[in-house]
């Protein structure tokens, strides 16, 4: 049996994978895959992922004895169902600092019986970056604008995109195998879902397999505006300019944010803050890392070549305040007014 632990990174298509993988997995294991229900998250923003253990491994107690129960139950479903594929996956492991990461996995490993494949998508910086910061500013944590988000990330200092540097640590963890991938655009357009079954040599298991539809799209640029100027009133009820909107009422960001797209326009009207001028800047920033990266793996030919110089062919779209129509400002302010009222109301019912 192989063990794999899909671990993202953030901004891979993870959502989309790990919603076809909950909602497939009757269907999986009838082919030998087993995405376990241990550990799975309910919520519905969770996409049945199995978030609740990488959180506990990144925030909860270091306690051997709750990995060896996460294990056992693992091991229990293992027993009932013999698969030959073991999948977990949460791109918030990527987030779980080594030495940490490492203990839990190897505790797993001793209940299971069988070595770990840590399993990462690494998505060219530039368009990393712009889809963290959509992700950001419509999960309310951020009040940036893209530019300041990109003067951030090329900063002197520890870069969280530096995945040369992310890879020496994933390899300094013993007894387990690492798996990467690079999520080019050839990746987007095969699919995640594909990419992934394909790389894992199990292609054949779709077919048993419904689609699903495509989650957390980027909503259009005027909703991202709200949602910043939003994140900065609610923030400034708690006497600071710090986004540090409690994870409850974070929660309700999706609700939110829907409710500015049905009401500003989706998908057709899409953010988009990266031009080419940008991402070329951003690139070239992390090209001496990823170069190492792309060394490091192996990787040749065509991937390489995208992975090291993707740039932005679509035509920027982010929303002017500047030169807005009064109606505009009228709307984006009465907006804010209602929503963060309501935001601070089930605050205090919750």
């Amino acid at each position: 049996m192989r063990f794999i632990v899909h671990i993202g990174a953030h901004k891979t298509g993870t959502t989309t994978l790990q919603r076809f993988l909950s909602s497939n997995s009757d269907a999986l294991a009838t082919r030998g895959i087993l995405f376990p229900q241990t550990g799975r998250g309910e919520d519905r923003l969770a996409y049945g992922a199995h978030h609740p253990i990488a959180a506990h491994i990144l925030h909860g107690e270091v306690s051997r004895p709750v990995y060896e129960a996460i294990g056992d139950k693992i091991a229990a479903e293992v027993a009932e169902a013999k698969p030959t594929h073991l999948i977990l996956s949460s791109e918030s492991f990527s987030m779980v600092a080594v030495p940490r990461l490492a203990g839990a996995l190897h505790i797993l490993a001793e209940r299971l019986g069988v070595t770990p494949e840590l399993m990462i998508y690494e998505r060219p910086q530039a368009s990393s970056i712009h889809s963290q910061y959509t992700q950001r500013a419509k999960t309310l944590a951020t009040t940036q604008s893209f530019a300041e988000e990109v003067a951030e990330n090329l900063a002197p200092g520890p870069n969280r995109n530096d995945y040369f540097g992310r890879l020496k640590r994933l390899r300094s963890i013993d007894d387990v195998e690492i798996l990467p991938v690079l999520f080019t655009d050839s990746v987007k357009r095969e699919g995640i879902t594909a990419n992934f079954f394909r790389v894992l040599g199990i292609s054949d298991a779709l077919s048993v397999c419904e689609e699903v539809e495509r989650v957390n799209e980027t909503p259009g640029p005027k909703t991202i505006y709200t949602g910043r100027i939003l994140t900065g009133v609610l923030n400034g009820r708690r006497g600071s300019s710090v986004v540090q909107i409690g994870d409850r009422i974070r929660s309700w960001s999706s609700i939110i944010m829907n409710q500015f797209a049905d009401q500003y326009g989706w998908n057709d009207t899409a953010y988009n803050g990266l031009d080419a001028a940008t991402a070329a800047r951003i690139m070239d920033f992390y090209r001496r890392s990823n170069e190492r990266y792309l060394d490091a793996i192996g990787a040749t030919g065509t991937e390489r070549d995208e992975f090291l110089h993707e740039t932005s062919n679509r035509p920027v779209n982010e929303f002017d305040i500047e030169a807005a129509s009064d109606e505009e400002r009228r709307q984006i302010k009465e907006t804010v007014d209602d929503v963060s009222a309501k935001m601070v109301q089930w605050e205090k019912a919750a």
